[in-house]
């Protein structure tokens, strides 16, 4: 008895190991399978510029984001690729920024004219990166995608500096004596 009690549980052993080693390869055979290379990265976003990255490497993850979108729809906007580190530096700096006293209304017109005043204007979204065929970022495609940006931003509204353009001497409310003296006021 004392035997075949022995020689069961053997075999139950033996049955174990052998399910574990046909796991150990069908997970094997699936990490081969999700390997991911440099083709699979083409046309992923990222979500920082390219003055973001130094020399250093960085680590990137998928950006949060919604599953539910606006009006109770499916968010079907494109992932995105972050860097955790860039995010938090980004989102600091912009917290320091806001948390500086700032004057809201430019009695004098220093700082030029603006379209909106500074606490009602929106906030710029920062441009992404998008990976190439092969994994990498063309900068220098980049840069020159910004150029055009800015040109067409700046296309729609046009600035004349009417101060060299020989505008004639700013106009008074009041009449001076030379100018009283050719108005002649008629009696009905």
């Amino acid at each position: 008895a004392w035997v075949n009690k022995s020689r069961k549980i053997e075999q139950q052993k033996q049955l174990a190991l052998a399910k574990a080693k046909e796991l150990e390869a069908l997970e094997q055979e699936q990490e081969e399978e999700i390997k991911y290379t440099e083709k699979d990265l083409k046309g992923i976003k990222i979500a920082h510029s390219a003055d973001h990255f130094g020399e250093r490497e960085e680590i990137l993850v998928l950006k949060d984001s919604y599953i539910v979108g606006d009006g109770d729809d499916v968010n079907d906007e494109e992932d995105q690729l972050e860097s955790v580190s860039i995010s938090e530096s980004v989102r600091r700096k912009k917290n320091t920024e806001a948390t500086k006293k700032k004057p809201l209304y430019d009695v004098y017109g220093e700082k030029g004219e603006e379209e909106l005043l500074p606490q009602y204007a929106e906030e710029k979204k920062e441009q992404g990166l998008v990976l190439g065929n092969e994994g990498n970022v063309d900068v220098a495609a980049e840069q020159r995608l910004e150029e055009i940006r800015k040109r067409f931003s700046h296309a729609g509204s046009t600035s004349y500096d009417l101060s060299e353009a020989g505008v004639a001497a700013p106009v008074s409310d009041y009449y001076t004596m030379e100018e009283m003296t050719s108005f002649k006021k008629t009696c009905s």
